[in-house]
């Protein structure tokens, strides 16, 4: 009866002071986007960012993207460039160093670490700030956003290689002090050891596989990553859609990574050619349809056998591995005329 009260007690002060978690804010930012309310959306990610927590970057980047679909370039702008300001701040320290005020927290849950605006949201806010500048008659701007947004796109498979030398580096020292102060001796060598088995195990490739479309021995190999698994075709068009307007010499390289990016789309697959023949775009518009919203993380979990894993069936009845799963959200129309 006490417990009970005590939790009533917590609730009622939650609700007084008007407790809320990131996921509720991020919750209810999706369903006023969902609903074209932009300006409301944008409300209480800024009101948020004044606080300057260690999420001030994913608020910022938040209440920039609905003054942006609200209209508001320049409340935009301002958001998108504090938001790069912490970027670059970021940059000068990996983000595993940043996350590590207590031992072994990677190895618990990945929540741990602060929002680092990955290398997609970075080169998006370089989008998006071009586009702006562009419909605001600064052309001068718009060319220079967009060639950083290039220049971002470029760095993103090379970003990909640090962090994950970053964690790779960081998880060997975890793993090594986590298993000491927990069992009074360095088992990483068994941890290693079950890893090995579980990759093995045919049952556990295949249910990766299934659900992530990864194979585990040949797709996490960085030198062997086309171009279309870290470039995004709709930027490079974009890009080359406006340097094409603008008259400059260097349209078509863009359209053409376009093409072997989307080397099935009718519209960019004439706009090269177009370009190609010397044609100057005249009485056409681009419009671009950014169709619903981003993917949502889960969390997809896989039961693994005791067997694989040395010695484990002594102490534990149970084993289990928790990865991140991208579901795709709806898109907002069934179809375009």
């Amino acid at each position: 009866m006490k417990i009970f009260a005590a939790v009533f007690a917590c609730v009622q002060i939650a609700l007084i002071t008007g407790c809320r978690t990131v996921d509720d804010v991020i919750s209810d930012y999706r369903a006023a986007v969902s609903a074209g309310k932009y300006a409301e959306a944008a409300v209480e990610p800024a009101k948020l960012a004044q606080k300057n927590g260690a999420d001030r970057l994913m608020w910022k980047l938040l209440a920039a993207s609905a003054y942006d679909l609200a209209g508001k370039t320049d409340l935009a702008l301002a958001d998108f460039d504090v938001a790069e300001d912490i970027m670059s701040e970021n940059d000068k320290s990996s983000v595993f160093a940043r996350g590590a005020d207590t031992a072994n927290a990677m190895l618990l849950n990945d929540k741990y670490f602060p929002y680092d605006g990955g290398g997609q949201d970075r080169i998006f806010t370089c989008l998006y700030k071009a586009v702006a500048y562009a419909s605001t008659g600064n052309p001068a701007a718009a060319r220079t956003e967009f060639n950083r947004a290039a220049q971002r796109q470029e760095n993103w498979l090379w970003e990909r290689r640090r962090n994950l030398a970053d964690a790779d580096e960081r998880l060997r020292s975890e793993s090594s002090s986590y298993s000491k102060e927990k069992c009074g001796t360095d088992n990483s060598g068994q941890s290693q050891i079950a890893v090995q088995n579980a990759v093995k195990d045919g049952t556990f490739r295949e249910s990766v596989k299934e659900a992530f479309g990864v194979d585990i021995f040949s797709s996490g190999t960085l030198d062997d990553l086309r171009p279309a698994d870290y470039q995004n075709p709709y930027l490079a068009h974009v890009i080359g859609v406006y340097r094409w307007l603008c008259g400059d010499g260097d349209a078509r390289n863009y359209l053409k990574d376009a093409h072997a990016l989307r080397p099935l789309n009718s519209c960019v697959r004439s706009d090269l050619a177009a370009c190609d023949g010397g044609q100057k775009p005249a009485g056409q518009v681009w419009v671009y349809a950014e169709d619903g919203l981003c993917p949502r993380r889960e969390k997809w979990r896989i039961d693994l056998p005791l067997a694989l894993i040395p010695f484990a069936g002594r102490y534990v009845k149970y084993a289990g591995l928790a990865l991140p799963l991208l579901l795709e959200m709806p898109a907002a129309a069934q179809s375009w005329s």
